[in-house]
């Protein structure tokens, strides 16, 4: 689904998700069944769908998450959703407390709540949602009124899936445990930037906002991935440490 190929694994390796799945198998597992519901969703296939999404359940109840994101693409993309998105991604912050303690409730597990930092990376997801609102051209829905196709009208979803990963994040933030809770929205954002890039008219401002993801990417590779206290430079398979 990527029109940049190669943009899009520099950031599926410099982002967590690559390393991510060298440890964290299970919801590796279902992150794999949730992308191959999107594929199903894309295509209108609800049942198969379904299937995906519940497959994905049974290695991560986590999946679940991602089980209304088959319905998102019935809202529209105007400017009161784009209000509205803003507004809920600051009462999601604001409230974090609060609503880490509704959730914690259907846990089966008891968390305790601590700050689980990252707030680079949330900074990060706001500034993502501010560019595809910026430069809306590439997820409008008015197809007929633009000349969009298909595939241009059904990017608001990948727009809509970082929304809702800047909602999550607040809330899971609150204790580790389940700071990978957003991981199910948020990996999109491997064919989100470059829908964003071609959705910038200008080169020299395509150039720049290029050039500052590749940047963002390389500092996160950099500061959370090859430092050696986490183990995976240089990699070393588990076996010859036994």
């Amino acid at each position: 689904y990527s029109n940049h190929k190669t943009f899009s694994l520099i950031l599926f390796v410099c982002f967590p998700y690559y390393t991510f799945m060298m440890s964290g198998i299970r919801q590796a597992a279902a992150l794999g069944f949730i992308m191959l519901a999107y594929d199903e969703m894309k295509e209108k296939k609800l049942w198969c769908y379904l299937l995906f999404v519940l497959l994905g359940t049974l290695f991560h109840t986590s999946a679940a998450l991602f089980l209304p994101v088959y319905w998102i693409d019935k809202i529209p993309y105007n400017k009161f959703t784009r209000t509205g998105s803003l507004v809920l991604m600051g009462l999601a912050y604001i409230l974090r407390g609060t609503l880490w303690n509704v959730f914690s409730q259907f846990a089966r597990q008891q968390y305790e709540s601590n700050d689980a930092g990252g707030y680079m990376m949330y900074l990060f997801m706001i500034l993502t949602v501010i560019l595809g609102i910026y430069y809306r051209r590439g997820f409008r829905e008015d197809k007929k009124e633009n000349n969009f196709s298909e595939e241009e009208t059904g990017n608001k979803v990948l727009f809509y899936l970082q929304v809702l990963a800047a909602i999550l994040w607040p809330i899971a933030s609150v204790n580790s445990a389940l700071f990978r809770m957003y991981y199910y929205y948020h990996i999109f954002i491997i064919i989100y930037v470059p829908v964003l890039l071609d959705s910038i008219s200008n080169r020299i401002e395509k150039w720049i906002i290029g050039v500052g993801y590749l940047f963002v990417s390389v500092y996160f590779i950099i500061t959370q991935i090859l430092p050696p206290i986490m183990g995976y430079n240089p990699y070393t398979f588990y076996w010859t440490i036994l």
